[in-house]
């Protein structure tokens, strides 16, 4: 029985299927015995009392049909296979344009068409793809780096990833090592990463921001504001970690991690750290970080505002609480120090409103957490520093929290107080603020005492 080198090649690729309901086959004579539970035991019999015969012509006629049956057999093996189906990619370019068209580019990608492009020249380098191994694999060219980007931001932005799939026409592990490639290209760009400032001249830009915040310009020297927030997380597994109770916020009853964050009075990042679990007091955080040190080192008369978490130092600046923010100089000193302590407050809002997979619980491993939560940190900073208008849905800054008097777009890490301390630089700031005769404006009064009767009448006993 002779075969072509066609048939060769295609003998090879079933010479590895063993005997476990299958066939062997003898590739120097093409010699094939039957091992298969789908031939009966009479078929065999007649087969095996044939090949004992010495007639020739019987012998050639049974090796025949044997042959015949054989192939009978693998094509029906060939037919229970799968059948592998290829997705057709879209156009991105067409893509695009119909999104332009429509208005519907900035909504969708929370960036203009201008600045996508300019992200996708920062990160193509580590988008790129084979494109050689892809027209291997499936006959088409290797999916392009604004797709993977698109697809990126789509996720972060708080899509399902069914929808982005169906849209894109990628398989499930296709979509899911697209996206982390994507995650990983922001989080390991140079020009994306967040940077404290090491120079006087970057901290004298910081500073003069700040001033433009505040009335009158009369609290200098600020250069960031500090706060925590709880990112939502699904209950990690015991392989994550040891200890899953320490991720458990017991004033929230939700999974988290503790963020400590500092911003710029432009709402940019500068830093952006995860270090505790939920269940950690910012102040705890707050010390383990490598922001501790920085700004403990600042120059004098630099300083950082954070709310009553932290502990007041000469660096970091906190409001006067208890039976001291009674004192009417205090008091207006806590109003004008809320006017940069704010700006921090409400870069956690713009973040959480518009990658709003930070909304709900990250449905992905404790250990790519920080990760998510960094990319949406350094594309959060592209939009403002690309000076992005949003409008409608995307800026607007849903209520997530409120506790008795502050609505919150976000979910704050930690609601108790750090001890009480003392600063020279608050109290010099405090006697500007009296010298300059400034206090709390008559409106913000009057609505915090309507807050106070509220409350008042709310809580009273019954």
């Amino acid at each position: 029985m002779s075969c072509s080198s066609s048939g060769n090649s295609y003998i090879d690729s079933f010479s590895s299927i063993h005997s476990d309901g299958s066939m062997i086959i003898d590739e120097s004579s093409f010699t094939f015995s039957l091992r298969s539970s789908f031939t009966s035991s009479s078929l065999v019999d007649s087969l095996t009392d044939s090949s004992d015969s010495d007639d020739d012509s019987s012998m050639y006629t049974v090796n025949s049909d044997n042959s015949l049956l054989q192939l009978c057999l693998i094509t029906m093996r060939l037919s229970e296979r799968a059948v592998k189906c290829h997705r057709s990619r879209i156009d991105w370019e067409n893509h695009a344009l119909i999104l332009r068209h429509e208005k519907q580019f900035d909504c969708k990608y929370r960036m203009s068409y201008e600045s996508f492009n300019k992200l996708v020249s920062i990160l193509h380098p580590a988008l790129e793809q084979n494109n050689s191994k892809s027209m291997n694999s499936c006959a088409e060219p290797a999916i392009s780096a604004p797709h993977i980007l698109g697809l990126t931001i789509r996720w972060l932005s708080g899509s399902s990833f069914h929808d982005i799939r169906d849209a894109g026409n990628f398989s499930r592990p296709t979509f899911f090592r697209l996206l982390w490639k994507g995650i990983s290209a922001v989080t390991n760009s140079k020009r994306l990463e967040m940077n404290l400032p090491r120079t006087f001249e970057a901290l004298d830009e910081l500073r003069r921001g700040f001033e433009l915040k505040s009335s009158e310009e009369v609290m200098s020297g600020c250069i960031g504001a500090l706060d925590g927030m709880l990112l939502l997380i699904r209950t990690p597994t015991r392989k994550e970690a040891m200890n899953v109770r320490q991720f458990f916020s017991g004033h929230y009853q939700r999974m988290g991690l503790n963020v400590q964050a500092l911003v710029d009075s432009k709402l940019r990042f500068l830093y952006a750290g995860i270090l505790k679990g939920g269940r950690s007091s910012d102040y705890k955080s707050y010390m383990q970080s490598r922001l501790m040190s920085w700004i403990e080192s600042l120059p004098p008369w630099y300083f950082v505002a954070g709310d009553n978490a932290y502990v007041c130092t000469e660096h970091l600046l906190t409001p006067f609480m208890g039976s001291n923010r009674l004192n009417p100089d205090n008091d207006s000193y806590n109003f004008f120090l809320s006017q940069l302590r704010i700006c921090v407050e409400m870069a956690f809002g713009r973040l959480v409103s518009k990658w709003r997979i930070l909304r709900a619980p990250l449905e992905v491993p404790l250990s790519k957490c920080a990760s998510v939560f960094q990319a949406c940190c350094q594309l959060h900073n592209f939009c403002i520093d690309e000076m992005v208008n949003d409008s409608g849905e995307a800026t607007r800054i849903e209520t997530v929290y409120s506790n008795d008097d502050t609505i919150f777009g976000y979910i704050p890490s930690d609601v108790s107080n750090a001890p009480a301390s003392g600063s020279i630089l608050r109290q010099k700031l405090v006697q500007k603020i009296a010298s300059k005769s400034l206090s709390r404006p008559e409106l913000n009064i009057k609505r915090r005492t309507f807050e106070d009767q509220r409350r008042a009448i709310y809580y009273a006993p019954t």
